[in-house]
């Protein structure tokens, strides 16, 4: 299991409540080769790969 995936699951926090993290691994992230697109959604540029 990689770290990404190991951090994925729910976390209980008690009183049977839990919070589920946003775990973005490399295969999640969006492939951005526009310069364009890439200038207009600069967040999702820092995590494309490709």
């Amino acid at each position: 299991m990689t770290a990404w995936r190991g951090a994925a699951p729910p976390i209980p926090i008690g009183r049977g409540s839990a919070i589920t993290p946003i775990v973005v691994g490399p295969f999640l992230a969006p492939v951005i080769a526009e310069a364009d697109v890439a200038a207009s959604s600069q967040e999702l540029a820092m995590l494309s790969v490709s």
